[in-house]
């Protein structure tokens, strides 16, 4: 079984020129939207279809019966479906635009799916400008003081959090799931559910466990998965920011500012060379390791500029023509969570996503390219913290 990690870890102890893309390579060619030319294509079929829907002669299905409708709608369904997988978003749809499509055009099962697909690629965008809060730019020593703020924050308060349980929900999709997806219909383009794996962690001393008796079980059971992605407890936002403290290791610079549950957010853009990259990808089978790379990257950390917290960090890794794995791309979303009886900025969702290019677990393959490149996406949710420890009442003598 191949195993592929995505991960980022410090070598030792802890001490704005460019465009973010999508995850996923497009064919040449492919439809580029923003969200709202997404928008007015979903309006523009949503009016077709409430006007009737093709003609006779387009449609050859109509008038034959009542169960003819459904049938025609699952295929006009399959067509848009199609049509967005086979689209790339410029933009990121936000979860309020998301909502408010679904609200609005009531997607079916297969343009569902669709969507989803776009947005969680679409995570390592910027919002549409016209999303952005209307804020003046921070001058050049405040943008400086807002990230050495982070850096603070980030080494004293995201990886000194209180010892504490959390769950993990993450979901698996892949590109291929053979002739038929999990709910019986027939493969087609876009990503397909592969599992989903709830467990209980444990933060304990800056570090994440499992924290189940049976945690050699599911260790076991992660490690036959194919993405494995860590590092949403700082060490992440740790890497990026130390790689950014030498100005010669590459560069940051602010961007604009955007909305989150948190307030407003400063979102920086950097890039980190890869001769100065602490972050790593390796690729990993049967207990091997045959690829193994600290690649360059660059993305974008949203900062609350009275606290430092980080509230949105993205991370898009530079491969080579020839490496085994491609378009490996991170986003963790933080916001405001209550472990005992205080507040923290903890991670509540990421997005991992990457695609296999080539097999290099079998030596005498491991210079075959894949005939199409496998994807697969992550995407994994943190819930239900709460601190370690228990409590006892004391009860005054007399008293029930």
């Amino acid at each position: 079984m191949r195993t592929l990690i995505v991960i980022g870890l410090l070598a030792g102890a802890i001490t704005a020129g460019f465009a973010i893309t999508s995850g996923f390579a497009i064919a040449a060619g492919a439809e580029q939207l923003s969200v709202a030319q997404l928008k007015e294509k979903l309006g523009a079929r949503l009016k077709r279809e409430a006007s009737g829907g093709p003609s006779e002669t387009e449609d050859p299905l109509k008038g034959l019966d009542s169960d003819t409708s459904m049938l025609r709608e699952a295929k006009e369904d399959s067509e848009l479906a199609n049509q967005l997988f086979d689209a790339e978003l410029t933009e990121r749809l936000t979860p309020a635009s998301f909502n408010r499509i679904v609200s609005k055009y009531e997607p079916g099962l297969d343009t569902m799916r669709a969507l989803a697909f776009l947005r969680d690629r679409s995570e390592v965008l910027d919002p549409p400008p016209a999303e952005w809060p209307s804020l003046a730019a921070p001058d050049a020593e405040t943008q400086k003081n807002t990230l050495e703020l982070a850096r603070k924050y980030v080494l004293l308060t995201l990886l000194r959090l209180p010892n504490f349980l959390a769950t993990r929900t993450t979901t698996r999709m892949v590109s291929d799931p053979g002739t038929w997806d999990p709910l019986g219909l027939p493969n087609r383009e876009g990503l397909y559910l592969a599992g989903s794996n709830t467990v209980e962690i444990s933060f304990q001393d800056g570090k994440e466990f499992l924290a189940r008796a049976d945690s050699e079980e599911q260790k076991k059971k992660s490690a036959d998965e194919g993405l494995v992605s860590q590092g949403e407890f700082g060490a992440e936002a740790a890497i990026v920011l130390g790689d950014l403290a030498d100005s010669s290791n590459g560069t940051v610079a602010f961007h604009h500012w955007e909305t989150t549950a948190a307030g407003a957010a400063a979102v920086y853009r950097y890039t980190v060379a890869a001769a100065k990259s602490h972050y790593q990808v390796n690729y990993i089978c049967n207990a091997k390791t045959p690829f193994h790379v600290f690649p360059g990257y660059h993305g974008s950390i949203s900062i609350s500029p009275a606290t430092g917290a980080i509230l949105r960090m993205t991370l898009v890794a530079d491969s080579k023509p020839g490496d085994p794995i491609s378009s490996v791309t991170s986003v963790i979303e933080y916001g405001p969570v209550k472990i005992g009886e205080r507040g923290y900025i903890c991670p509540l969702w990421s997005v991992t996503q990457m695609a296999v290019e080539a097999n290099a677990c079998e030596r005498h393959r491991s210079a075959q390219r894949l005939a199409r490149p496998e994807k697969m996406l992550n995407r994994t949710s943190f819930s239900n913290y709460h601190r370690f420890g228990s409590t006892v009442t004391v009860m005054p003598e007399g008293k029930d």
